[in-house]
């Protein structure tokens, strides 16, 4: 029995590969996201500064850092779909907030606890 002998593969190269697609993940979806939901929320009135502390507070969020990259699950792909498809259904452009959605839901299937409120959405 090599349950205690057998940690899998846990070379330097390929921690580091985790790590870098973490990052690049966060940069590549969950950022533009951010941004489109923090945009998409924001009053007419609101200044930009305001949406950039904004998308920053969502950037920095502590779940995120702490477990997304440290157990490598890139659920920071999945919310940033969401986010990216709450900001679009915000602004009226539903279809592309629907396959937004649909390809954060494909991506990761947590999404579905955010179906209802998007469903929701949509439907108002």
């Amino acid at each position: 029995f090599k349950l205690h002998s057998s940690r899998g593969h846990e070379s330097f190269s390929c921690k580091l590969f985790m790590r870098a697609s973490v990052l690049a993940s966060d940069v590549l979806v969950y950022l533009p996201g951010v941004l489109c939901a923090a945009w998409g929320f924001a009053s007419a009135g609101e200044t930009a500064s305001a949406r950039l502390g904004t998308a920053l507070l969502l950037w920095l969020l502590p779940p995120l850092v702490l477990i997304d990259h440290g157990h490598f699950q890139y659920n920071a792909v999945c919310f940033g779909l969401c986010l990216a498809a709450a900001g679009c259904v915000a602004r009226g452009r539903t279809y592309f907030g629907s396959v937004l959605f649909t390809s954060g839901l494909l991506f990761k299937q947590i999404a579905l606890y955010y179906a209802p409120a998007f469903f929701f959405g949509i439907l108002a």
